[in-house]
């Protein structure tokens, strides 16, 4: 009786320290997933920004690069125009990216939101993007990413006569 007692205790015992264990298991496993996603769309920004600037190195007449505040946009061909067009796009949709990275409040972006938040402050202080933004670069992008950026770039150009926009 003692020894099928003793079994019987054991067996339940062990099911009773299964189940938390089993739950404790698929808890880090999730966790483990989730952050192999997260630094999954990391790399993924990060691949492509390095292929934005390799883009901007192959056309540094396109005046992209470094929000370069003296540049004249108005000294373009119309083909370079659109060129430097499409460079911003991509550009801005990286910068949506890491924006809507940073607004889940996603681990790896916590610490590298600073840099994107510098790199887009730049951006908003050159007038030739400013121009463009306000030309109608942003109007395709999530709403609140192009609110975001409105205030930076009010911030900057509270007079936006000084950007003379035409």
């Amino acid at each position: 009786m003692i020894e099928s007692i003793s079994m019987t205790f054991i067996s339940e015992l062990a099911t009773a320290l299964s189940l938390p264990l089993a739950v404790l298991v698929l808890w880090q496993s999730h966790v483990s997933t989730r952050r192999a996603q997260e630094y999954g769309t990391y790399d993924v920004l990060d691949e492509k920004y390095q292929d934005f600037l390799l883009l901007c190195f192959e056309n540094l007449e396109l005046g992209v690069y470094g929000a370069e505040p003296d540049f004249n946009e108005k000294s373009l061909g119309s083909d370079q125009a659109q060129q430097r067009e499409i460079l911003l796009l991509i550009l801005i949709s990286i910068l949506e990216r890491a924006y809507l990275m940073y607004r889940r409040r996603s681990k790896p972006m916590e610490k590298q939101w600073n840099g994107w938040n510098s790199y887009i402050d730049a951006y908003c202080a050159s007038p030739s993007f400013a121009r463009a933004w306000l030309g109608g670069l942003g109007v395709e992008f999530e709403s609140e990413f192009v609110s975001f950026i409105e205030r930076k770039i009010n911030l900057k150009w509270p007079d936006l006569s000084a950007l003379d926009v035409s």
